[in-house]
């Protein structure tokens, strides 16, 4: 598989001559979302053809580490991202996903989680791969609530444990075994060729899918300008298509932690005593205004020297209060619901986008 790997990223078919070439290794359940996000960011970058290399988010991580020339990779978990050598500057969760029971076409007597003691042939992904290690908390959680003898007899009929959760889809869709546990994702793109049971909330686990920048990738800064397009609103609503949730829709509230005491700042800030506007460049260089609430009106309380701000993407920035007041730092809205810290000075990039904490120290 490898060197079938390294001829794919070699070969580039359809490329032309003058094109960069860039690989982004992407776990299989973003088959369908990154084949259309691929072709988005290739008509936006002509220049830039996108060979995409899909697998178990496991096995693209033994091929990084084995020397694959990888410049991005899309995994369906951070500890499978976290065993690459990275740049530590490019994680970002782009994309959640949860687990669905999937049956065959005409499969009866499935209606619930507790209706899988009942199924002849059950396949799961292998516990390596992210879906398989999922899989294996909610059979842990269900065990506390259906008992033992419930898991005993799920477990004794299956009869496979696939390289990754398309491979797992594949058997369902061919009616090779009766039930699998896949995404809602993957449930999605065979919607008319398979039926879906609903894992409930308490008993289902959100899997975060971070994307990040080999330390070793050939072509930095295409793999950047990737990254960026992923979070564009083009590409989540591709994602959103696909039946991933998006990490970026807007938030409520803020939540603001301060000597182990949490307070909640509601959305939108039209409370706030005054509004500052202000003209500044943006990553392209481009003039353009911004208006918000300056940082240090929301953060009342007294005493704090710092402030760490989280964002929904998994980014953090800590600035000081004394930075924060000297660059007149303001939280505006970004113009998708979500709230972004804007501080004057200092690079758009570390401009701090899709805030959902703010924790002072």
């Amino acid at each position: 598989m490898f060197t079938a790997y390294l001829l794919l990223a070699i070969a580039h078919p359809g490329r032309m001559p003058d094109q960069q070439s860039l690989t982004v290794s992407a776990a299989a359940s973003l088959t369908d979302a990154f084949h259309r996000i691929a072709q988005r960011f290739e008509a936006a970058n002509p220049k830039v053809k996108v060979v995409l290399n899909f697998g178990g988010s496991q096995q693209l991580a033994g091929q990084i580490n084995q020397g694959a020339p990888v410049d991005v990779f899309a995994s369906a978990s951070a500890k499978n991202a976290g065993q690459i050598k990275y740049d530590p500057n490019s994680w970002r969760v782009f994309a959640l996903n949860r687990l669905e029971i999937v049956t065959r076409k005409g499969l009866t007597g499935v209606r619930s989680v507790r209706d899988l003691a009942s199924v002849k042939t059950l396949v799961l992904a292998a516990e390596a791969v992210p879906a398989g290690h999922y899989s294996e908390i909610f059979f842990d959680k269900a065990s506390k609530l259906y008992g033992n003898v419930w898991l005993s007899s799920v477990r004794s009929h299956v009869v496979s444990k696939e390289v990754d959760v398309r491979a797992v889809l594949s058997k369902i869709r061919l009616g090779e075994a009766d039930a699998g546990i896949v995404y809602v994702s993957d449930a999605v793109s065979a919607k008319n060729e398979v039926q879906t049971v609903a894992i409930p909330d308490d008993l289902n686990t959100i899997a975060r899918y971070p994307l990040v920048i080999p330390a070793e990738a050939p072509n930095k800064q295409a793999a950047k300008d990737f990254s960026k397009f992923v979070f564009s609103s083009e590409a989540q609503g591709d994602l959103e298509a696909a039946g991933f949730v998006s990490p970026l829709r807007p938030s409520t509230r803020l939540v603001i932690t301060w000597q182990n005491k949490k307070f909640l700042l509601p959305l939108p800030l039209a409370s706030a005593s005054q509004k500052v506007v202000y003209k500044l460049k943006d990553h392209g260089g481009v003039l353009r205004t911004y208006k918000g609430v300056p940082v240090l009106d929301l953060l009342k309380q007294s005493g704090w020297t710092s402030a760490t701000f989280s964002c929904a993407d998994d980014y953090r920035k800590t600035l000081s209060f004394a930075d924060l007041k000297a660059s007149k730092a303001i939280l505006t809205d970004q113009g998708d619901g979500n709230y972004r810290l804007i501080v004057p000075g200092h690079k758009f990039d570390t401009w701090v986008m899709w805030i959902r904490s703010i924790e002072l120290g």
